[in-house]
């Protein structure tokens, strides 16, 4: 299904990345308790690895053909 928006089995690895790296960092600089840390880090990291994928789509659509 993601191959008709453009995406690649290796930007949805990409992404996922993206939702780690962000969910370590997010932990680290919110100030709270540690489980209001991890539901506000893990929805800030999904947000994130959307817009990456977002982002992504654009620039497949985007790009001049070589």
């Amino acid at each position: 299904m993601y191959e008709r928006l453009g995406l690649e089995e290796s930007d949805l690895r990409k992404a996922g990345i993206v939702v780690g790296i962000m969910t370590l960092v997010m932990l680290f600089v919110i100030d709270a308790p540690l489980l209001a840390r991890l539901v506000a880090a893990l929805i800030l990291a999904t947000i994130s690895a959307a817009v990456f994928l977002l982002v992504t789509i654009v620039l497949n659509t985007v790009k001049p053909d070589l």
